[in-house]
């Protein structure tokens, strides 16, 4: 009797043992698949936040450009469609081109009433629609966006 129990014993305990080879190698299979997407997952997030964050540094910049511009059109709004100094060597010169190569430059428009139609910046209307184009580079690719905003004489 008792080599009938040692056999079922060895039966017994070869299963409860451990896991055979085919068994390790289709798990870690499984586990290397799920960690490759998981993986490119985390990359494609790291690259839409990088986007996302240079994204909202141009727009940060463009507003205060855009601030500037409506501070300085409380006196004149000569002033802010024909500066002295151009709206992105200002911008330079306030520390904000910090994207990689960027540059800002700017349009004026007559609003509403012309549609389309530049304006003579030495004499412009009461009301300018103004639009600045924030460009850089990203992952060796250039990217800009184009921020507009209207401009009234104070």
């Amino acid at each position: 009797m008792s080599g009938q129990w040692s056999v079922k014993g060895a039966a017994a305990r070869s299963s409860i043992l451990g896991f055979t080879l085919s068994e390790v190698v289709v798990s870690t299979l499984i586990v290397a698949v799920a960690l490759v997407g998981l993986l490119s997952a985390f990359l494609a997030g790291l690259v839409l936040v990088e986007s996302s964050r240079n994204m909202a540094v141009a727009s940060s910049d463009a507003r205060t450009v855009f601030e500037e511009m409506r501070r300085l059109s409380s006196t004149n709004l000569l002033q802010v469609t024909n500066p002295a100094t151009p709206w992105g060597t200002w911008a330079r010169q306030q520390g904000l081109t910090t994207l990689s190569n960027e540059t800002i430059t700017e349009e004026f428009w007559v609003a509403k009433t012309n549609q389309g139609s530049r304006i003579n910046r030495t004499n412009p209307p009461n009301l300018v629609e103004a639009s600045l184009t924030v460009s850089w580079s990203e992952k060796g690719r250039n990217r800009s966006a184009q921020f507009t905003n209207l401009i009234t004489k104070r």
